[in-house]
């Protein structure tokens, strides 16, 4: 009915969250994030709203973790491929498939960052739906309530230096640790 049922991006555009908040954050040299207009989900039309809503909030991020692991096989196949000179410490320096494995290595490192950044229970996060659906009511209506607010408390937890490091000392450990085992684990297979 509102015309997204596509893969044309046009009709996903959100002119605050595609293209002002990022403008704005790439000219002050923040960390840019952004969104597109949400998918609507009725939890009415769910057999269990409260849990059924968690599941379908999970969904973004298991699709990032997944094409993190498709990017972590083809990774393999490219080095096999095309191989590359690769210093000690696990630096590509040269070779003709060079830009190929970088693409592939970034497509990683995104996907697995933007899995773990959507699943902070903070709302308007994906993780905060995740958390209300096995948190128990009184703990869960608190995070119901926060959502009105939308995102305030992303953008104040982004704009307050101790809490902004903080996300990233969770974030980058975590999507480093994650970015590896997906450039590492398929290695068994050839």
């Amino acid at each position: 009915m509102l015309g997204r049922l596509t893969l044309n991006p046009i009709p996903h555009i959100d002119p605050v969250g595609t293209i002002l908040l990022p403008l704005i954050l790439a000219v002050s040299g923040a960390p840019i994030i952004g969104w597109a207009k949400p998918v609507p989900v009725n939890p009415n039309n769910l057999r269990d709203p409260k849990r059924d809503m968690g599941i379908v909030s999970a969904a973004g991020p298991l699709t990032n973790l997944g094409l993190a692991a498709i990017c972590g096989l083809i990774l393999k196949l490219a080095i096999l491929a095309f191989p590359v000179e690769v210093t000690p410490d696990g630096v590509i320096m040269s070779g003709i498939g060079q830009p190929v494995i970088l693409m592939l290595i970034w497509g990683i490192r995104i996907n697995v960052m933007l899995a773990i950044f959507n699943l902070l229970p903070i709302p308007p996060m994906d993780g905060s739906k995740v958390a209300i659906s096995v948190l128990p009511m009184p703990y869960a209506g608190w995070f119901m309530r926060l959502e009105r607010y939308g995102f305030l408390p992303l953008m104040l937890l982004f704009f307050i230096p101790t809490t902004n490091r903080m996300i990233g000392n969770i974030i980058w450990p975590i999507s480093s640790a994650l970015t590896n085992f997906f450039i590492e684990f398929p290695a068994q297979f050839f």
